[in-house]
C-alpha cells in the first residue's frame, strides 16, 4: 500500500479548487445552522461560535485520519506527515481569511467592520 496524497492548497490548481469549494461548502452549512440556531446572521458569526468551528475541524480531520488508519487506509506513521501538512494547510487558511476579511471591508461603507 502506498502512502495517501496529502492534499496541500498551492497556487491555482485543480486540486486548489476542489479543497476550496469543499471550505465554502462547510463555510455556507455553518453559517446557515447558526442562523437557524438563532446565533448569528449571514454576515455576522459569534467568534466564540467561530473558534468552536476551528476546534472542531480540527477533531474532524484527526477523526478522517483515524478512520484510515484503522481502515488499513494510512498507517501511524503518516500522522507525522498529515499533521506538518495540516500545519501548513492551517497557515494558508489564515491568509485567505485575511484576504476574503480584506476584501469585505474594502467593500463596506467607511469605517465599516468586516
Amino acid at each position: 500500500m502506498g502512502e495517501p496524497e496529502l492534499r496541500l492548497l498551492k497556487g491555482d490548481t485543480q486540486q486548489a479548487e476542489e479543497i476550496m469549494e469543499i471550505v465554502n461548502l462547510w463555510r455556507a452549512v455553518f453559517a446557515q445552522a447558526e442562523m437557524i440556531a438563532g446565533r448569528g446572521t449571514a454576515e455576522a458569526i459569534d467568534p466564540n461560535r467561530m473558534s468552536a468551528a476551528m476546534t472542531a475541524a480540527a477533531i474532524m480531520a484527526g477523526g478522517f485520519l483515524g478512520n484510515m488508519i484503522v481502515a488499513g487506509l494510512a498507517t501511524e506513521q503518516d500522522k507525522r506527515r498529515v499533521t506538518e501538512s495540516f500545519t501548513r494547510n492551517f497557515r494558508s487558511g489564515i491568509e485567505i481569511g485575511r484576504r476574503q476579511g480584506l476584501r469585505v471591508a474594502a467593500a463596506m461603507p467607511v469605517g465599516g467592520h468586516a
